[in-house]
């Protein structure tokens, strides 16, 4: 793992790691003639076209009020300044955005030697779900972009003891732009402000935390004035979450997105609903509850066309594969961690706090695979750095046992 590379090396290297992933993710495009539409494709195309100058963001009839995040229409909108087609010009940027994700994982990954940061490019670039992903009309590709271009500049400067400013600055920022795509990554902020915190000098990791809000705060303010303005609530949340509620803890759930029976006032019996199943079925709702963190990583709505590509082979059982490796390498960093098994590396247990927690804001709600989309390159960091350990340990142990025979064989002779 110590292979030593040049920078041309790595350059050219990357460069045809990124040219063989746009050239895959465009015959996913391309041969099926259009683009795959996820579950809220087409209202998101719909708010998009909708708003027809930037003010119309403020108007309450663009998503039903406050129930969808505005920041994917809005990017929408603005591809839908190019000449073409909006939705074609939509993924070919995400296309683009899976290459700029994939090389801000690589900066992430600056503490792990060369190769395995190279290792790290190409596994993000070449992810079978996040291949699929950049097809999909769906906020997940952008807001997986966001959150690991943050994740980027807070493990940046927790390297760093000035010139941090403008770094915690746009950390905030891009924190912010992805709550405008998604709600719930309001739960990572105090994950971002204790990743500063607990830096050194003390002192430096307030500073640093506290331009980090006020990024955060330039942007999930002006979100709260749009809804305050559009819903007459000025709260940075917009999110159906009542609904997802329901569907995802109800009896005979399956914990994924369906569609199920509303009661007449369930909305205001809600809560005693949930409590009730949960009180009079303890073992059913707990069990609901582990199969919708299962679900994460099992390849719903992310599965290729099977006649995609003329190849024999079952995609599907390629990808449960790879999310197999993505959870088991999860587990092992942090039981690393936990442990302390990790030396050096246990410097990324931000990037698992994140992870950790940015997946678990879906269990009390509905959990599908492509809300763990946006943390796959921060699972792919993770499971490499382990497997990384893991073999390094292996090599150590073999070492030593080798020393010891050598050592009864000179002492028996």
């Amino acid at each position: 793992m110590g292979t030593n590379f040049s920078r041309r090396t790595v350059f050219f290297i990357l460069l045809g790691i990124s040219l063989l992933s746009l050239t895959l993710q465009l015959s996913i495009i391309l041969i099926p003639e259009q683009s795959l539409w996820g579950p809220d494709g087409g209202t998101y195309v719909g708010i998009a076209n909708a708003i027809g100058e930037p003010l119309d963001i403020f108007r309450s009839d663009l998503g039903d009020g406050g129930y969808w995040a505005i920041g994917y229409p809005i990017f929408l909108s603005l591809v839908g300044l190019l000449p073409g087609d909006t939705t074609t010009s939509a993924v070919f940027i995400q296309s683009l955005l899976l290459i700029a994700t994939s090389t801000a994982a690589f900066g992430v990954a600056a503490p792990l030697p060369m190769l395995l940061r190279v290792v790290t490019f190409s596994l993000v670039a070449l992810s079978p779900s996040l291949l699929f992903a950049s097809r999909v009309i769906g906020y997940e590709s952008l807001l997986m972009f966001l959150l690991t271009i943050a994740i980027y500049f807070v493990m940046r400067i927790r390297k760093r003891l000035n010139g941090f400013i403008l770094s915690a600055l746009a950390a905030g920022f891009v924190l912010g732009l992805a709550t405008w795509v998604q709600s719930k990554t309001l739960a990572l902020m105090p994950v971002f402000v204790l990743a500063l915190l607990v830096t050194r000098p003390f002192r430096d990791g307030f500073v640093k935390a506290g331009w980090l809000v006020a990024g955060y705060l330039s942007l999930t303010g002006l979100l709260a004035i749009r809804n305050g303005v559009s819903t007459g609530s000025f709260s940075p949340v917009t999110s159906n979450a009542a609904v997802n509620i329901h569907i995802g803890n109800s009896p005979g759930s399956s914990g994924r997105y369906e569609d199920v029976a509303f009661p007449p006032g369930w909305r205001e019996t809600l809560s005693e609903r949930v409590l009730t199943f949960a009180l009079d079925q303890p073992r059913e709702f707990v069990a609901l509850q582990v199969r919708k963190m299962v679900e994460l990583f099992v390849p719903t709505r992310e599965r290729p066309d099977f006649g995609l590509m003329p190849l024999d082979l079952s995609l599907e059982a390629l990808q449960m594969i790879w999310l197999a490796a993505l959870a088991l390498g999860l587990g092992l960093f942090v039981a690393g961690l936990a442990l302390r098994a990790l030396g050096r590396y246990s410097d990324f247990w931000p990037v698992a706090f994140i992870v950790v927690v940015g997946l678990s804001t879906h269990i009390p709600f509905i959990a599908e695979a492509r809300m763990r989309i946006p943390y796959e390159p921060s699972l792919v960091i993770l499971t490499v750095t382990a497997i990384a350990v893991l073999i390094r340990r292996w090599k150590s142990d073999s070492s030593d046992a080798s020393v010891d025979n050598k050592m009864r064989n000179r002492s028996t002779d």
